[in-house]
């Protein structure tokens, strides 16, 4: 007998994408019991009125505006499935997403998390050129989820409530993130499940939090800095409840990730010879190799102009992306 799914549809002012959200959950065509909750974090665009036509087959439970973790929270306690599939709302399902899932847990019966890929679009859902998309893995380790994969965002993600119930809810001192912790959570639990297929969509547009990058504003960073802060002691519970323990080289992927992070907030916030200091504490985390001789290189650019770092990365990323898809 198929589960009872609860889809968790988070909104904040998304208002003219919220049916498009809406309409693609509703025409699953997954044969199980499926409730959809539209959560609304303090929304003060017309949203209300948006989702007025579809009242007789969704919830509205509207709150006061607390962030991305608090909407989770307060949607997973009205929430009645043994299984939560979170959509954010200006992203879609494909039709197939729910029957793909829980044809995929066959496979994997022990998964407490279930992913997929998502296509990069932009506002009007046209794709964006400069994604690729692997053709796998099938699965993903803790040590996996601890080095930024698996790709995915928040609207991939399904998964089992019971199993993750003593980690949750969510601390809410995160605004954003719920997609990070689930993962952690699960992945130390056992591997995550991965359909490498694109099952959903996911729009960038101006109203990201964060869009194509978190480094290419001062408030974003740091915005970053904190939330990164809270999420590592969020880790440490997980670690703690579960007896999972990160690799030596997830360990040094993590640090080396937060010295940069670190160097860009400093360049930002206290300028050159501060971010300088910061780029000598990430040349002691890096072993002696070619990589970690161009990877100094690079930042070091950081530290002198942030914007000149970010588009050489994007042009990196956009001749590795080609390289990809020619040799497939």
């Amino acid at each position: 007998m198929p589960p009872k799914v609860s889809v968790l549809i988070i909104n904040y002012n998304y208002g003219r994408f919220l049916g498009d959200a809406v309409e693609s959950v509703l025409s699953q065509d997954f044969r199980g019991e499926t409730e959809v909750l539209v959560v609304d974090d303090g929304s003060t665009d017309d949203s209300a009125e948006r989702i007025k036509p579809y009242l007789d087959r969704v919830s509205w439970l509207p709150k006061p505006n607390g962030g991305q973790v608090s909407a989770f929270n307060y949607g997973l306690a009205h929430a009645r499935g043994e299984w939560i599939g979170l959509l954010e709302a200006d992203d879609t399902w494909e039709k197939d997403k729910l029957s793909k899932t829980f044809a995929r847990l066959e496979k994997d019966p022990g998964a407490t998390l279930i992913q997929h890929w998502l296509l990069q679009t932009d506002a009007g859902l046209r794709a964006l050129e400069d994604y690729a998309y692997p053709a796998g893995p099938e699965r993903f380790t803790f040590d996996d989820t601890l080095v930024g994969l698996p790709y995915g965002g928040t609207s991939c993600i399904v998964f089992n409530r019971a199993r993750l119930s003593p980690f949750l809810p969510l601390p809410e001192n995160l605004p954003y993130g719920a997609d990070i912790c689930l993962r952690w959570a699960a992945a130390a639990l056992a591997p995550l499940a991965n359909i490498p297929e694109l099952l959903g969509k996911r729009r960038i547009h101006g109203d990201n939090l964060f869009g194509r990058t978190l480094y290419d504003s001062p408030a974003k960073v740091r915005t970053a800095h904190a939330f990164h802060a809270e999420l590592f002691r969020y880790l440490d519970k997980v670690t703690s409840l579960t007896g999972a323990r990160p690799s030596p080289a997830s360990l040094l992927h993590i640090s080396v990730e937060k010295a940069q992070q670190d160097l860009f907030f400093l360049r930002y916030e206290r300028g050159t010879a501060a971010a300088f200091s910061g780029w000598l504490a990430l040349a002691a985390l890096l072993p002696f190799s070619a990589g970690s001789a161009f990877k100094l290189l690079t930042t070091l650019l950081i530290v002198f102009s942030p914007p000149f770092y970010l588009r050489l990365q994007n042009l990196y990323s956009g001749l590795r992306s080609s390289a990809g898809k020619n040799h497939g």
